[in-house]
């Protein structure tokens, strides 16, 4: 199965935005900064000799605001490095299902990504993702097929391929 069409900005922002808050090993770093704020907190508090209760609630909402703010501030300057980089973009591509992997032409670049180095394969409601083992991903938005059930028989496809693959396997 083969799909072409036109990424913008917008698109890119999207996907990137998609694997930020889905992505495992990303969403882990999160929570692992999330956990590990408050316990040095905890830990630097209890050797000032504060009282215990001050210190596990100022911990934690340190660590919970802290958390929100390093969040918001990291995918503000995504934003703004996709924005800048890619300024007037707007690419045509070309992606092609095929059971060893999927070819994404675009550009005069024609790569082949096989389908044990993808690690997810992932719709919402406006695109369809594949997720590397790089943590890199390949947009597929569906206003580029001619109705939302050829783009569901897309991902379908997408996934059964997958699926067959070995990667997929082992998560």
């Amino acid at each position: 199965m083969k799909i072409t069409f036109n990424l913008t900005v917008d698109d890119l922002w999207n996907g990137n935005k998609y694997v930020y808050l889905r992505a495992p090993k990303l969403r882990a770093n999160l929570l692992k900064s999330a956990i590990v704020t408050p316990l040095i907190l905890t830990i630097g508090m209890l050797l000032l000799k504060k009282p215990l209760s001050i210190t596990v609630f100022t911990s934690i909402a340190a660590g919970i605001i802290g958390g929100c703010l390093i969040n918001i501030i990291m995918i503000y300057i995504a934003k703004s490095n996709i924005e800048r980089k890619s300024y007037g973009y707007n690419v045509t591509q070309t992606v092609e299902l095929k059971q060893s992997g999927y070819t994404s032409a675009s550009g005069g670049k024609n790569p082949h990504t096989a389908w044990k180095n993808v690690t997810e394969v992932r719709q919402n409601k406006d695109y369809v993702f594949f997720i590397t083992a790089d943590n890199s991903i390949q947009i597929i938005p569906k206003r580029a097929f001619e109705s939302e059930q050829s783009a569901g028989e897309f991902y379908s496809e997408a996934e059964k391929y997958w699926k067959g693959s070995d990667r997929s396997k082992k998560k």
